[in-house]
Formats: structure tokens, C-alpha cells, sequence
């Protein structure tokens, strides 16, 4: 039954409301951010608070810490986790200049008014200093890291019966929710129960290019876990993948690419056009997706081809390095995310060319056939990467933030150290200090307090770089 006229227009005009809110500067969540910040700054002088840490996206986080900064005067570290108007993804990229111009000016405000600022990269931080030169030595880098927690054996995920039993049991899936689908394009395939490694029984809706009757020990499974969009998926790619499917010729039914996470009927469309078997399952909960990673014999990653696209490491990259399995990425050779992966023999790294692509796809193809499938990252070389590690560096930085002085100029980055082949990475964080909570707090003015903490606690330990690993200095620094 339709709706009735007044339900319709409601759900209209709240449509068009919301829409209209996302283009406000500097996205969405602004009214929030500017409803937030008085009860925030009542908590801050309460709570005696003694710094605000706030992450990007959204921009608004940004925006609030920023007004909080202004009333308070306490230390604010603020966290670029992506690059904002320089991002591959920036929403107004050659849009209307002036909401470009807006999140620029913000965007520098920012980046002048934030004691201390971290970003995931060396690249990314060194395209945010650039922006400010006079401040570079503010900047420092924390990468995206991984929780062993999340996988079966908690240390070595690929490895541990005991803890992959344990995970099986910990985790629970909703079959009915998983819908696959393949590029037999026919609704009408037959439905079947498949095991996953004995785990789990999930509803297949396999075609005949992905045979059901073939166990999972003679299939060659390369595995892109995330949003599988048309934006992220390059032409170049398509036509490699088409191509080496048709390499395999009879051996072609001995492959699937396992697609999981959200991917749009057109993709679907353009796949099975090319002759690529695949099979995809849409969204799924997290531990499911670490599971696929698992199931999968190697891992597929692609950056696009788009303006600072190659500075960026997902988080994702990581969860890969520790799921124990290959990494196939597909990116130029200058991009950091393939410069990473070779630093760590995590995988191979492949130009986005079309036969570079076949005839890598072919060689992994023929060491699975052979039993000798290429390396993948030893748990121990992830130790920097950890959650807590990183934790621990995050710690750091707020700990400089409250002495007033924020300059990281000879700080040891790990992500440097292992992209330079440095092999004296540290083990575990430092050992942290605890915050003196008794010293008073000078909150009445939007200066900077001049002591914001205890001046007679020692000062923190900030792990120095070697002198070859320190970055030249921004131009006109």
C-alpha cells in the first residue's frame, strides 16, 4: 500500500533538509560541533581536563577542539587520520570555490592553532606541513595499526589451532544475511551449503564458473575484503584480471575472486561481462571479515588512480599483514602502501598495467598449483604496528603536548624506520609516566597556560631517529 501524500512529502522535505546541512562548511556534523562546545567546556574546567585530542574525519571534531582550544587554552593535539582538502577524496574537489576556499582557511587555522598535529604517513605529514613550513616541527606520524585480539591465537593468527578454535567458537554468524552472489548472473543457481575450512556453513548462490563441487583445497581464492566500488576499481585492473582468467583457460573454473563488502549491480555487471568468476557477500560484521581474510590464499588491495591516493595506508593493509596471507597489491611504484608491503616481503607489488597484472597473477597462480605460494609478513616485523605500541606513541605525543614545547623533529618514527629497512625498530612502547593530576591549571584565559602541568615531573622520553632518517625540511622552512 503506498504511502499516504503527507508521509511522502515529510520524508521529502527531512531529505532535503539533511542534504542541505551536508554542504554546510565544514561538513555535516557543524551544528553539533557548535551545540557541543559550551557543555564541552564546562566538562573541560570541571573535570580539569589536561589536553583535547580530537581526530579527522569528520572535520567538525576539528572544528570543536579548535573552539575548545580558544576558551580554554589548555593543549590540543589534533589527529589528520586522512588529508582533508588535499585527499584523493575531498567531496569539492573542483567543486564551488567558495567552500573550497572555506576549507582551506579552516583547514589552516587548524593546522596554526593545534599544540601538536599527527598524521598516518611521513607523505601525508610532509603535504600538511607544507601548508604551514614555519611550524613543521609540530608534525609527527602515527600509522594505522592492528589489534591481534581480533584474530584467532591472538599473536599468530595463522598458526594457532587453539586460538582458531576459540575464535570459531567466539564468533557467531546470521547465514541469512549473507547473500552471495556470482557472475553466473542468474538467480536460479543452485543454493548450496559451502564450508569454509570446516568453519561455517554460509548460503552460496554459486554459477558454473564457480563450482561447488570443487573443494576448497583446489581453489585458488584471491580475496578483496572492503567497499569494492567503481571509483576504487580501475579499468586497468578489470582488464588484467579478464585477462588472466582467460590465461587459465580450463583451469579458470580453479579460481574465485571473493569479493567482501558492499559492491554496486554495475560492478556486478562489469565483472561478468569480463568472464570473472567471482563470488561477493556483501557487508558483513568484522570478525566475519577476518575470517574470509583467513579463508583466502592471497589478499587483493588497490589504491585508485587519483591525486595523493599513493600517500595513503589503510588500516586494512595491516589486518592483511596479520591474517598471515600474501598481499597483492596493484599501485604505482612510488605509492607507500606498495613500498610497505615490499619493505616487510608481506607480498608483491604490481604496476597498474594490464599485462603487469596478468603475468604476476600468473606466476602466484602457478607457485599455489606448485605448493610454494610467495611469503607473507612474520608476526614479529608487526610489533611496531600494534595497537598498543601505538598507544603508547599516542601517549607521547599528549605528554609533549602538556609541557608547552611540542617539537618533533628527532622523533623515531617506526613506519620510517621499516620503509628505510631499518631493523633496530623498538619492541614495546616506552614506559609511560603518570600524569600529576594535583598541580593547578591556569583555565581563565584563551592563552596557553603557562604551566600546564607539574614543571618538576620528569620530562617525557621521546625515542630520537637516527640522524639519517631525519627529513630534509620543508621548503621555506
Amino acid at each position: 500500500m503506498p504511502k499516504p501524500l503527507s508521509d511522502r512529502v515529510r520524508l521529502r522535505v527531512d531529505s532535503l533538509v539533511r542534504a542541505a546541512i551536508g554542504l554546510l562548511p565544514p561538513d555535516g556534523q557543524v551544528l553539533w560541533a557548535w551545540r557541543s562546545a559550551a557543555a564541552l567546556r564546562r566538562v573541560v574546567q570541571r573535570e580539569r581536563i589536561d589536553a583535547i585530542y580530537s581526530t579527522y574525519s569528520p572535520a567538525s571534531n576539528h572544528l570543536l577542539a579548535w573552539r575548545l582550544k580558544r576558551a580554554t587554552g589548555i593543549p590540543w593535539v589534533a589527529d589528520f587520520r586522512d588529508l582533508w582538502t588535499q585527499d584523493c577524496w575531498y567531496p569539492f574537489a573542483g567543486g564551488p570555490r567558495w567552500r573550497v576556499a572555506i576549507d582551506r582557511y579552516l583547514e589552516r587555522r587548524f593546522l596554526e592553532d593545534a599544540d601538536a598535529l599527527v598524521c598516518t604517513t611521513p607523505d601525508q605529514t610532509r603535504i600538511l606541513a607544507e601548508r604551514v613550513p614555519h611550524l613543521h616541527r609540530k608534525f609527527t606520524t602515527i600509522p594505522n595499526g592492528v589489534d591481534f585480539a581480533d584474530f584467532p591465537g591472538g599473536r599468530d593468527p595463522w598458526t594457532s589451532s587453539a586460538g582458531s578454535a576459540a575464535f570459531d567458537a567466539a564468533t557467531s554468524f546470521r547465514a541469512a544475511t549473507v547473500k552471495e552472489r556470482t557472475s553466473a548472473g542468474s538467480p536460479a543457481g543452485s543454493a548450496v551449503g559451502e564450508s569454509i575450512r570446516g568453519r561455517e556453513n554460509l548460503p552460496t548462490f554459486l554459477g558454473p564458473s564457480v563450482p561447488s563441487s570443487l573443494p576448497r583445497s583446489d581453489r585458488f581464492i584471491l580475496a578483496h575484503v572492503g567497499r569494492f566500488t567503481r571509483e576504487r576499481v580501475t579499468d586497468e585492473m578489470i582488464d588484467g584480471l579478464s585477462a588472466f582468467t582467460a590465461a587459465l583457460s580450463d583451469d579458470a573454473r580453479r579460481f574465485e575472486l571473493r569479493i567482501v563488502g558492499w559492491m554496486p549491480d554495475a560492478l556486478h555487471r562489469l565483472l561478468t561481462a569480463a568472464g570473472i568468476p567471482f563470488t561477493a557477500c556483501g557487508h558483513v560484521p568484522h570478525r566475519t571479515a577476518i575470517r574470509e581474510m583467513l579463508d583466502a590464499d592471497a589478499l587483493l588491495l588497490q589504491y585508485p588512480d587519483r591525486p595523493n591516493a599513493d600517500t595513503a595506508i589503510s588500516g586494512k593493509l595491516f589486518e592483511y599483514f596479520a591474517a598471515g596471507r600474501p598481499v597483492v597489491m596493484i599501485g604505482p611504484r612510488t605509492s607507500i602502501t606498495r613500498r610497505l608491503v615490499e619493505a616487510l616481503a608481506a607480498g608483491i607489488g604490481i604496476d597498474p598495467q594490464p599485462d603487469a597484472i596478468e603475468q604476476s597473477l600468473m606466476e602466484m597462480w602457478r607457485q599455489w598449483r606448485d605448493g610454494r605460494m610467495p611469503t607473507h609478513c612474520q608476526p614479529d616485523r608487526l610489533t611496531p604496528f600494534t595497537r598498543r605500541n601505538l598507544t603508547g606513541e599516542l601517549a607521547d605525543v599528549l605528554d609533549v603536548a602538556c609541557r608547552g614545547s611540542c617539537d618533533f623533529t628527532d622523533r623515531m618514527i617506526p613506519l620510517e624506520c621499516v620503509l628505510n629497512g631499518d631493523a633496530s625498530v623498538p619492541a614495546s612502547p616506552p614506559v609511560r609516566r603518570p600524569v600529576d593530576r594535583s598541580a593547578p591549571m591556569d583555565r581563565t584565559g584563551p592563552s596557553r597556560p603557562a604551566n600546564p602541568v607539574d614543571a618538576t615531573r620528569p620530562r617525557p622520553s621521546i625515542r630520537k631517529r637516527p640522524a639519517s632518517a631525519v627529513p630534509a625540511l620543508p621548503p621555506g622552512a
